[in-house]
């Protein structure tokens, strides 16, 4: 297509005035808009999509309605853009629409800047076209680099403190056992699952690259999360040997989340995600000195996560401190469609603005927090360990918390561990049926039951083995 200065020229033009039919045809077409809008493009697109909150016009009223804190501005409550059902079609209300690639658009018209290259020659940001900036490129006075950082800089500039995610930036370690759809395996520790593909992201990684989390690896773990057979030391698998405790190498690290445990304790990552079925965020959080939060089955999705048992797995965060627990813990929870019974019922137990609201400097006071003097799980009445403990009952006193001492034991070891070996039962049993689920809907992989994973170890014993 050409473009010429004079194209107008000679060219008749029909003036009309605003004021005749302007009214009118903006009506005419807003109506128009709306119903192709509502009926059919919208619809479509809602369609569509792999995974959405929402799947028809309704159901986003409906959102914003039930979130107001979120789609408020100012006096604006976020409905004049869709426009209601009880709303007459008439002369449409003056509207606000905030969007981010307006944001990059206005950024990239009006914001002022100069940029210097090598040879000093500044080049002005300030309404600078695409012709403007290709030109600007090829003589090398401005590279790509150089307009990205500056937009980006304006960007941060410009936003109001906290319109950016938490995680936004933060680069995370996900245990083995928890699917990326990228150049990183997702093997739960085994030389089996090297090299499978899985189909997409886990349900709770989605999650973590849509609150602009950076995945920095996988954690190792107990091989297959402790299931591959009992006599497994914590934190061992084949493929990257032994996970250690940080501050104590001859210490058990506990649980099967002992990589992404000991990577926060030894400070190679502020942020890492767990698992746990019975114990597997908990245990090696304790016994590793970090915040293991266990979420509610169904709080977070397990879709794309190895399993054990669909009854008992939860994934969670495991940090250095309890409020950067909470960042993560707000970043995973919610509905997933890929995990949807479980997540859809535990989705109504997720407080209102998250779970930020709730980190309180005087939080402790008044709280009644339980000592238990448990064999099976708890403190110990031994003089070592209540010396080790002692100060920090002592902050808590401080704080406000009332510590009550659990003592009255007679029953308890007897039932914790009765549960405890009871569920094992259960869980071989689903542990087979969910697996096996899983490893069928891998794109590919070198086994697709857990009868292949036997055959696969007794054809590699060696490779397998511990040595």
């Amino acid at each position: 297509m050409i473009f010429r200065a004079n194209k107008l020229k000679g060219k008749k033009l029909c003036v009309l005035k605003p004021a005749i039919l302007a009214e009118t045809a903006f009506v005419a077409e807003t109506v128009a808009m709306l119903a192709e809008f509502k009926l059919t493009l919208l619809h479509d697109y809602l369609e569509g999509l792999t995974e959405s909150h929402v799947l028809s016009f309704a159901e986003i009223i409906s959102f914003n309605k039930n979130n107001p804190d979120l789609e408020s501005f100012c006096d604006f409550d976020g409905q004049d853009v869709l426009v209601t059902e009880a709303s007459e079609l008439g002369l449409v209300r003056k509207r606000t629409i905030l969007m981010d690639i307006w944001l990059l658009f206005v950024l990239s018209m009006t914001t002022l800047g100069l940029s210097h290259n090598a040879e000093g020659s500044p080049f002005s940001f300030r309404e600078a076209t695409v012709h403007d900036i290709r030109i600007a490129l090829d003589h090398n006075r401005l590279t790509s680099q150089d307009l990205v950082e500056f937009y980006l800089e304006e960007i941060r500039r410009l936003n109001p403190p906290g319109s950016v995610t938490g995680l936004a930036g933060i680069p995370i370690l996900l245990k083995d056992n928890i699917a990326t759809k990228d150049k990183l395996n997702t093997t739960a520790g085994s030389y089996v699952l090297l090299g499978s593909i899985v189909p997409q992201d886990a349900g709770v990684v989605k999650k973590l690259r849509k609150a602009g989390a950076i995945i920095l690896g996988k954690a190792s773990m107990t091989e297959w999360a402790a299931y591959r057979s009992n006599n497994v030391p914590n934190g061992w698998n084949a493929r990257r040997g032994q996970s250690v405790n940080p501050y104590l190498k001859s210490a058990d690290p506990c649980g099967s989340s002992t990589g992404s445990v000991t990577s926060v304790a030894a400070n190679m990552a502020a942020v890492t995600l767990g698992t746990e079925t019975s114990g597997s965020i908990l245990c090696p959080s304790s016994s590793n000195s970090v915040v293991g939060i266990k979420p509610t089955v169904g709080l977070t999705s397990r879709a794309g996560v190895v399993p054990i048992s669909p009854r008992q797995d939860t994934v969670g965060p495991i940090c250095r401190t309890v409020s950067d627990a909470v960042y993560v813990l707000d970043a995973i929870v919610g509905f997933d469609p890929d995990d949807a019974v479980a997540t859809k019922k535990a989705s109504k137990y997720i407080p209102r603005g998250g779970y930020l609201q709730f980190l309180k400097s005087n939080g402790l006071k008044g709280k009644r927090l339980g000592i238990p003097r448990y064999t099976f799980v708890g403190f110990s009445n031994s003089s070592e360990e209540l010396k080790a403990f002692e100060p920090h009952f002592h902050i808590l006193r401080q704080r406000g918390a009332v510590l009550v001492d659990i003592v009255d034991t007679a029953s308890f070891d007897t039932v914790i561990a009765s549960m405890y070996n009871d569920q094992f039962k259960a869980m071989n049993v689903e542990f087979k049926l969910a697996l096996n689920t899983y490893l069928k809907q891998l794109i590919t992989s070198p086994v697709r039951s857990l009868a292949d994973a036997i055959v696969f170890n007794k054809k590699h014993s060696k490779l397998v083995s511990k040595q």
